[in-house]
């Protein structure tokens, strides 16, 4: 409902919980299985747009997601009106328009390094029927290591069927801003700066 949003002038470069970008990749990609990201968007009239496409490009190339698929294009099948007139839509907002081709050449060309490793996490049944026990919460994953990982490593999931749940993810200390790739790529610093360095 138009009357009932509420679109925060706020920073994801700044969120501390790394925002989208831990849900994303702390943990759902199968090691075996393509992985892709559907329906992603920064709504406007956020005037932080900027951020969207080198970020979700640039950690989608890092933990090797197959393609990536914003939404939306066009909802209302308006094609006359040059006005940013969704919050969703990108068809009419420049600042969107004008990146995507940069981020989907950088992204499909591999410009930016995926991970060579991965910490491969292998769950036993036992722990999947637990989780929402483990976390209070029935209708989140909840992961059991700090998601916040997933801004410095690859993070995959290689199967649900191990004896005991092996986790090299929860041995690992608590990841601190600047988050720094692997690949040494991608720097994040939570007081406002996002960097990708690469020889491209």
């Amino acid at each position: 409902s138009p009357t009932e949003w509420e679109i925060r002038n706020e920073p994801m470069v700044k969120a501390a919980d790394g925002g989208t970008l831990t849900k994303l990749f702390a943990g759902y990609q199968m090691a075996s299985k393509p992985y892709t990201i559907s329906e992603y968007n920064h709504t406007f009239p956020n005037l932080y747009l900027a951020e969207m496409m080198p970020m979700i490009s640039a950690y989608s190339a890092f933990h090797g997601a197959d393609a990536i698929m914003f939404f939306d294009y066009n909802a209302d099948n308006d094609w006359d009106t040059d006005v940013v007139n969704s919050f969703f839509s990108i068809d009419r907002n420049n600042l969107l328009m004008a990146a995507s081709p940069l981020f989907a050449k950088a992204f499909r060309k591999g410009w930016i390094s995926e991970a060579s490793k991965s910490l491969s996490i292998q769950y036993s049944p036992e722990d999947i029927a637990l989780t929402a026990k483990r976390t209070g919460k029935p209708w989140e994953a909840g992961m059991p290591f700090d998601e916040r990982l997933a801004l410095t490593h690859k993070i995959t999931i290689q199967d649900f069927d191990a004896s005991v749940t092996q986790n090299p993810a929860a041995r690992l200390p608590e990841p601190q801003s600047p988050f720094q790739t692997t690949t040494q790529q991608i720097r994040w610093d939570q007081d406002g700066l996002f960097q990708v360095s690469t020889p491209q």
